[in-house]
């Protein structure tokens, strides 16, 4: 089965006015569009939840703790929008105080993959089985110092042999400044080092990666 892209999010944490950020507000502050452009906002009927701006490529949700923005569909170019929504908001609001920002490219396989085994497996399940406890997941993971910042990889296994892989790119900085750049990373160079962990580090064959629904 092939290899999905799921659950890609670019995240900046910090102190967010939810009062400056309506959905009127982020059309305007993060958009970067007239007020009055039409947008599709959800709202949670049965809990309390931040409500949800839609609009073209991205989905904003404007948390107290942080700002979460994502791509409709897990692309390239779906992606770079929503780096740049996250980097308006901090244009916009500079002096919102900030701890952190980071981005999310996670894959999913399900099957076969030796490899990504190899990689969760390790000789303390033998001590584990052997004292009669059953191993539903297994996961390894690694913190990788990348550009100012690092790539935290993680690698899970399920029972149902699914694998889960996690690229977190984060920098931490309370400096808006810092996180701006963070933020301005070239699509390329995130892209590369992406596919050098998938391919190189991981031994999963690029063409068999799905993007997009």
């Amino acid at each position: 089965m092939p290899i999905t892209a799921n659950d890609w999010s670019v995240n900046v944490v910090g102190h967010w006015n939810r009062a400056i950020l309506t959905p009127a507000g982020i059309v305007r502050r993060l958009l970067r569009l007239p007020e009055e452009t039409p947008v599709q906002v959800e709202v949670a009927l049965d809990a309390f939840l931040p409500y949800r701006v839609r609009h073209d490529n991205v989905i904003v949700t404007a948390n107290s703790d942080r700002l979460h923005v994502q791509p409709t569909a897990p692309t390239f170019n779906a992606f770079e929008d929503a780096m740049k929504v996250a980097w308006n908001g901090m244009e916009s609001l500079p002096e919102t105080p900030v701890v952190a920002a980071g981005f999310n490219l996670n894959f999913k396989a399900t099957g076969k993959y030796p490899s990504l085994s190899a990689i969760t497996a390790h000789a303390w399940d033998d001590r584990l089985i052997d004292a009669d406890f059953k191993i539903e997941t297994r996961s390894i993971a690694r913190a990788l110092p990348w550009k100012g910042g690092h790539i935290k990889l993680s690698v899970a296994e399920d029972s149902a042999s699914a694998f889960n892989i996690l690229m977190n790119y984060d920098r931490r900085s309370t400096a808006v400044d810092d996180l701006k750049e963070w933020l301005s990373i070239p699509i390329k160079d995130i892209k590369q080092a992406m596919e050098r962990i998938l391919s190189d580090c991981l031994d999963l064959n690029l063409g068999e990666i799905r993007y997009g629904n």
